[in-house]
């Protein structure tokens, strides 16, 4: 099957494209802070590992906390962390079979992503390779306002 996957630049498309995946919900506050995380998790199947977020002063996590709290969990050693444009985006640091947050986590909500159903990240190979997924062809949109690829899954 075909679809067109549409990205506002060039690092966005190769964060989704190789398996990353972000959240729906923008986190930061006018403070720069996100309040109410203490105590919750986000629990990854691949690689697998739970970040339980501290905060224990209840005075909100940072950006750069959030990030440093799940990349300090030992088993998520693999992952790179970040808030981009002010949504939560994960992805394996050396990509290889995409990231996969499962449903059950306590701050799915927080951060925009579902209860319902696990966050999986689909790594694409090239347009030559043996099976899908894969990328076929990249181009600008029309309006020159990002990238378009079209992609076999």
């Amino acid at each position: 099957m075909l679809d067109f996957l549409r990205f506002d630049g060039t690092d966005t498309a190769k964060h989704a494209l190789n398996g990353g995946i972000t959240g729906g919900k923008k986190v930061t506050s006018q403070f720069g802070r996100v309040l109410g995380l203490h105590g919750k998790t986000l629990v990854f199947n691949t690689p697998s590992g739970t970040v339980t977020f501290d905060d224990p002063t209840g005075v909100g996590l940072t950006a750069l906390e959030i990030q440093t709290q799940i990349q300090d969990v030992v088993a998520l050693a693999g992952l790179t962390a970040q808030v981009y444009s002010g949504y939560l985006r994960v992805i394996e640091t050396i990509p290889s079979a995409g990231v996969v947050l499962d449903a059950t986590g306590t701050a799915n909500v927080d951060f925009g992503f579902s209860s319902a159903a696990d966050a999986m990240g689909v790594v694409y190979g090239a347009w030559d390779a043996a099976s899908p997924p894969r990328v076929l062809q990249v181009f600008p949109n029309p309006q020159l306002d990002g990238i378009t690829a079209l992609v076999e899954v």
